[in-house]
């Protein structure tokens, strides 16, 4: 029962995003079903009726079709007869052409909406939650899941139709004779029952091939993540073994899932077939029929058992979408419960850092079992250069994110100005902030657009004058292409010291209130660490600036000393 709510509550999303689209692409399935099925019914009478220029008058359909004729005066020829079903199959060409125009044109939108909406949550989720999750995860989610909603919305259309179809064409039937159509009818539901159970299958290897699926992902991204130590370690085997490992288990369940599908539908068109021979033989042997109505009946049968068989595929398909399906529900749920938008609120309290960031009484306890801080009490002066230092795991980066707004302390509080910063408007807070981290990250574009990111009135003079501060203007004017070089493999073709300066002259031309910098130096050599170290102690009177270090050469330069692994129980300033 729940996974039908989860279908139905799916199936009224698609409908809800544009309802009038959905419904043109609704009728237009069901009249290209329809009309498939309508030439080939009426042709075979309208041949008999042209052959024996007669018709029989126990064949409820002929009398339909002699009535027209009557009505409207058109003669039984075989010119007419060809024009007629030559206009069916051209309307039913264009029906099918325009149909599947809009039913991909609805799709890849409904597709595009809800990756959006995805992703909109994956951005505005807490730090917290993100950290624990892969990008394999939700890359193949938004890539090979997210589509499989409108593909499985499609197939709960093509189920509708085809009942309404199946409708018809037995009432149809029925004209013609009652006991036949019961039987078959019978025939077809029972056959769909038996086959159902080919459902449970189908839901137990699409479940397992998803988290294959994912392996398969997860085994591509985490060589990518240690390819220069899968070289230098000549490991390359160890990881051909694993991903062959995941390979194999992926077209192993692909191919049960094939298998499994393939069978059933052997299994209903062979007991088709094997019913319409029994209606075939039972109205030669007994004569119940006339044989103009045997003949109709026996199209129509052939077209009344395709589409038992169409909903039942359908269905597999549904069945077969499902985990995924669940997939994306169980994601919205997490990204709902995990959203943190509320904390870009206008209405909360803009600040200025003047007097200084404050933590009174701090403590965070990460993911509830590791105690980072308890009772850490602490002030950061504002437009100073404060450095932290501490034995590894003692919480420095950690302090960072607390500051930033990204985590949330257990207890205690962090103050800015006085002014708690729950209380501050977390997007205005965010844009006073330049954050340079230990692993510089760039995104995919020249290196013009990594420096000033969204901003695009930072002139170029700007970017060089900034560049030169921080000694990368030789090497960015040495490039080809200059500020327009592609950031290739997230700058992998730049040295660690080149990344690190140009993730600092990127913090700067953010015009920042407070400067963060965690473990900045560590990829730079003793020369270029001063070049930065003096530069940063010229913006200390500008901007509020927090270093991470473990470099003692860096010690000298700051006015204020934070050590964490000293001052866990009382507020404490180093003066250096």
């Amino acid at each position: 029962m729940e996974k039908i709510k989860s279908i139905l509550k799916v199936y009224l999303g698609f409908f809800a995003y544009s309802p009038m689209r959905w419904l043109r692409v609704w009728f237009s399935t069901l009249l290209v079903g329809f009309n498939q099925g309508v030439g080939i019914v009426a042709l075979v009478p309208l041949l008999q009726m042209f052959e024996k220029n007669t018709y029989d008058e126990g064949n409820v359909i002929m009398r339909i079709l002699h009535s027209i004729t009557v009505i409207t005066g058109v003669t039984i020829s075989l010119e007419s007869i060809l024009l007629f079903y030559l206009s069916i199959m051209i309307v039913n060409s264009l029906l099918t052409y325009f149909s599947s125009i809009w039913q991909n044109d609805l799709q890849l939108d409904y597709t595009a909406e809800e990756r959006t909406d995805i992703f909109g949550k994956l951005v505005d989720s807490q730090w917290t939650f993100l950290k624990g999750k892969g990008r394999n995860e939700f890359l193949h989610l938004l890539t090979s899941e997210v589509p499989k909603l409108t593909t499985m919305c499609y197939h709960l259309i093509s189920i509708t139709c085809s009942f309404i179809i199946l409708a018809v064409f037995l009432s149809f039937a029925f004209m013609l004779s009652v006991s036949f159509t019961l039987l078959v009818s019978t025939c077809g539901i029972l056959l769909f029952v038996v086959m159902s159970r080919f459902l449970k299958r189908i839901y137990s290897y699409s479940f397992s091939n998803l988290s294959t699926n994912r392996n398969f992902f997860k085994q591509i991204e985490n060589y990518w993540d240690v390819i220069k130590l899968a070289k230098v370690h000549g490991t390359e085997e160890m990881h051909k073994v694993r991903f062959l490992k995941v390979n194999k288990a992926f077209v192993a369940e692909r191919k049960m899932l094939i298998k499994t599908r393939s069978l059933s539908q052997v299994i209903f068109r062979l007991s088709a077939v094997s019913f319409i021979c029994t209606v075939v033989y039972l109205g030669f042997q007994f004569g119940s029929v006339s044989l103009s109505s045997l003949l109709i009946l026996i199209f129509l049968f052939a077209r009344i058992f395709p589409h038992f068989q169409k909903i039942q595929n359908d269905l597999q398909q549904v069945v077969s979408l499902f985990p995924s399906i669940e997939s994306i529900e169980i994601t919205k749920v997490e990204l709902n419960k995990n959203n943190v938008a509320s904390d870009y609120n206008g209405s909360k309290q803009s600040v200025t850092l003047l007097e200084g960031i404050e933590m009174e009484c701090l403590g965070f306890v990460y993911a509830n079992t590791k105690t980072i801080f308890e009772n850490l009490s602490l002030f950061i002066p504002a437009r100073k250069l404060t450095g932290i230092v501490g034995l590894s795991g003692s919480g420095k980066t950690t302090l960072l994110d607390l500051i930033t707004g990204i985590l949330q302390p257990t207890n205690g509080d962090v103050k800015v100005d006085g002014i708690s910063l729950a209380s501050i408007n977390r997007n205005k807070w965010c844009k006073t902030i330049a954050y340079v981290s230990q692993d510089t990250v760039f995104i995919n574009g020249s290196l013009r657009d990594n420096l000033i990111w969204e901003n695009k009135e930072i002139s170029d003079e700007r970017i060089f004058n900034i560049l030169k501060k921080v000694n990368a203007f030789e090497f960015v004017v040495g490039l080809k292409n200059g500020l327009d070089t592609m950031m290739i493999n997230n700058g992998g073709h730049f040295s660690g010291g080149e990344r690190q300066r140009l993730a600092l002259a990127r913090a700067l031309l953010r015009s920042p209130k407070l400067l963060l910098l965690d473990e900045v130096s560590s990829a730079l050599d003793s020369s270029n660490e001063k070049i930065v170290l003096d530069i940063l102690s010229s913006l200390k009177h500008e901007v509020t600036i927090v270093f991470i270090t473990h470099s003692i050469e860096a010690k000298h330069y700051f006015d204020e000393l934070i050590d964490l692994d000293s001052c866990q129980q009382k507020k404490v300033i180093v003066n250096v």
